[in-house]
């Protein structure tokens, strides 16, 4: 069993062992490692949020800044052909490349969430990939296998 929870602005990502008859969970996307366990899912709760509270009272304790899941920040790496693409089509649409990339991004992580079961994201995924190559058909730098 996987699982995440939440609490302030970190998330954990939370397993249950059977033969340990324990919870635990580790919150993602630090640099920093904060883990906690529970028997029950109330105690699980109570230690994820005693970790994370434990976590910045001691960074603060340390006069250091404690680590945020995301800077919202993202260095990102294209072919060229399609950075040159997207450039093109975000200036089509008169909004900044980082815009245009972040609106595609958004679209993806919204279409995913809604997905209701696996051969729906295959068909889904088949789908997305066709109308990819369709898009791209006429770029000479693109190859795609037939």
């Amino acid at each position: 069993m996987a699982n995440t929870m939440k609490y302030r602005e970190y998330t954990a990502a939370v397993q249950y062992d059977g033969d340990d008859g324990l919870f635990y969970g580790d919150v993602m996307d630090l640099r920093d490692t904060i883990t906690f366990s529970g028997s029950s899912v109330e105690e699980l709760e109570h230690a994820f949020e005693q970790a994370v509270d434990d976590y910045i009272e001691f960074c603060e304790s340390q006069g250091e800044e404690p680590d945020k899941p995301y800077s919202g920040r993202l260095v990102l790496r294209l072919e060229s052909w399609l950075h040159r693409r997207a450039s093109t089509a975000a200036g089509a649409q008169r909004v900044s490349l980082n815009t245009f990339i972040a609106r595609a991004v958004q679209r993806e992580v919204t279409a995913e969430g809604s997905r209701s079961d696996d051969r729906a994201t295959r068909g889904q995924r088949k789908g997305n990939a066709d109308r990819v190559r369709s898009l791209l058909s006429d770029d000479p730098e693109y190859h795609a296998d037939p």
